[in-house]
């Protein structure tokens, strides 16, 4: 079993491919918790459901962003009805009249459902596999179209940059069903740029991500092949990235070094740091049912390959327990989220009155210290501006639907 903590590095080395060169990033400051106590609360304030009446409400895909300066929220509205991907873009104001849709009928045949969408002042952006299309909030046509080029057809979570350039995942090794596949344990975090004569990947940054879900192979001693099996990591604490398509820059989230410390790195499109901090969180240590449990429901999900490939108990529970990671303390964030406020809000695992605690820290180079806002259980986070946070409402007595909750700041 994979138990405790390894230290985070103090320093985040970054790669250059062009010269092969490794450069030392100063290391960071740490922001102490403590003042952070006082917390933001929120208050109902908008409520805006699926347009149609069908009280279907919005797909559990679903993805939302603000923008016109807080003026319209572009929903992704994705779900899968009768095994069919079906998906619209709903342009609404904050008060919920309907401005504008779109759907699979409105964009080129040979663009695929959209992966994601990108708001700001003017209008919003719409990315699909193939390429982006970008909309006014006036029209319904497309007043940009940015078709990809084929030689990054396949890039994983391709982010279209404002300069033409892009940002990217590196690729993943190759499964091998003969042989052992241990979990990867860095990935790289690509800057791609057209010389004018080709693209060049530049490797901005190094991940860590030795503890995120992964695969296991179960193979028994007579078996020449083993089966892939996809299992959860109930304790992952890889690092978490967001990126800021406005501002050309990456930000980075490293969460397994000391219990409740939580290392924020930015870096721009060049390599060059803009932020490297860190603050600290409630630590909030793994009870040994909560790690029994976990082992548990990997051995749930194991069971099936394990017994087609003849593994006893004994033997499926050391595979369970090798193949996961169990700490000493809980992750310190387990989601981030990047707004459109200009902050980028960390969730935590803290709870507190029945509510998530969540961090809002501002983007750039700024020591401002991060703010400590608790938000409803039910409420899934997806995008602030100005006093109001925004997201979607995970009720079970109500369709989903979507919450404009206004900000309260602490008494006093």
């Amino acid at each position: 079993m994979r138990n405790g903590r390894t230290a985070a590095p103090a320093s985040l080395w970054l790669l250059r491919l062009g010269t092969l060169a490794m450069v030392l990033v100063l290391s960071a400051h740490v922001e102490s918790a403590a003042g952070l106590q006082a917390a933001w609360t929120t208050t109902p304030d908008y409520r805006i459901a699926e347009p149609e009446g069908t009280d279907s409400g919005l797909g559990r895909f679903s993805r939302m962003r603000i923008g016109g300066k807080g003026t319209r929220v572009v929903v992704q509205d994705s779900e899968i009805v009768e095994a069919t991907p079906t998906w619209r873009i709903l342009v609404f104001s904050p008060e919920g009249n309907l401005l504008s849709t779109l759907d699979a009928a409105d964009v080129p045949r040979e663009f695929s459902a959209p992966l994601r969408v990108l708001a700001d002042a003017g209008g919003f952006w719409v990315r699909h596999r193939e390429g982006s299309m970008r909309y006014s909030y006036q029209a319904r046509e497309f007043v940009l179209r940015v078709t990809y080029p084929p030689e990054l057809t396949g890039r994983r979570s391709l982010v279209p940059l404002g300069d033409g350039s892009f940002f990217t995942k590196g690729g993943f090794p190759v499964w091998n069903f003969e042989g052992d596949n241990a979990p990867p344990r860095k990935q790289a975090f690509l800057h791609i740029a057209n010389t004018g004569v080709e693209w060049i990947p530049d490797t901005i940054a190094v991940l860590d991500i030795r503890n995120m879900p992964w695969f296991v192979g179960v193979r028994g001693e007579s078996s020449r092949f083993n089966t892939q099996v996809s299992l959860n990591q109930p304790f992952a604490d890889h690092d978490l990235t967001w990126t800021d398509w406005q501002a050309g820059s990456v930000g980075i989230v490293r969460r397994n070094g000391p219990p409740g410390v939580v290392e924020v790195i930015e870096i721009r499109t060049t390599g060059d740091t803009l932020r490297h901090g860190r603050f600290t969180v409630p630590a909030l240590p793994v009870s040994k049912e909560r790690a029994e449990s976990a082992v548990e429901g990997a051995m749930a999900r194991l069971r099936s390959s394990a017994e087609q490939h003849g593994l006893d108990a004994r033997q499926l529970r050391r595979l369970a327990e090798d193949a996961l990671h169990i700490p000493s303390h809980l992750p310190a964030v387990n989601a981030v989220v990047p707004t459109a406020s200009g902050e980028t809000w960390l969730r935590t695992p803290e709870v507190a009155d029945g509510l998530a605690v969540w961090y809002a820290i501002l983007r750039g180079d700024t020591d401002a210290a991060p703010r400590r806002v608790l938000l409803p259980s039910i409420f899934r986070l997806q995008d602030a501006f100005g006093d109001h946070v925004w997201g979607f409402a995970e009720e079970q007595s109500q369709p989903r639907h979507i919450l404009g909750l206004r900000l309260v700041p602490p008494a006093g």
